[in-house]
């Protein structure tokens, strides 16, 4: 299931509204102490997911945490639903994070 969302964002028919259905997939899956937001290590396994099928972004495995502070803009050491909200339709629309 991880995947589709993923080839959605990728084939580009991505949008705001697909952008905020994926954040609640996406925290349902791994917000796993149910806090309202994600920790580096909740976001492990949705980083791997998106290096193994955006390569296009250019991560490799040794990012986690460039990639995290990259996404956690008010630098508070979690992503919120905003954040992440926000990141998916950068990378849509850009093509690589900015």
């Amino acid at each position: 299931m991880l995947s589709y969302f993923i080839s959605i964002n990728y084939t580009g028919s991505f949008n705001a509204h697909n952008a905020q259905s994926y954040v609640e997939f996406l925290w349902a899956l791994y917000d796993t102490d149910h806090d309202g937001c994600l920790t580096v290590s909740e976001t492990k396994p949705f980083f791997i997911e998106l290096i193994r099928h955006r390569p296009d972004l250019g991560y490799s495995s040794d990012n986690l945490q460039d990639w995290f502070n990259s996404i956690d803009t008010d630098q508070d050491g979690v992503i919120s639903k905003p954040e992440m909200n926000t990141y998916f339709q950068t990378i849509n629309y850009s093509g690589k994070p900015i």
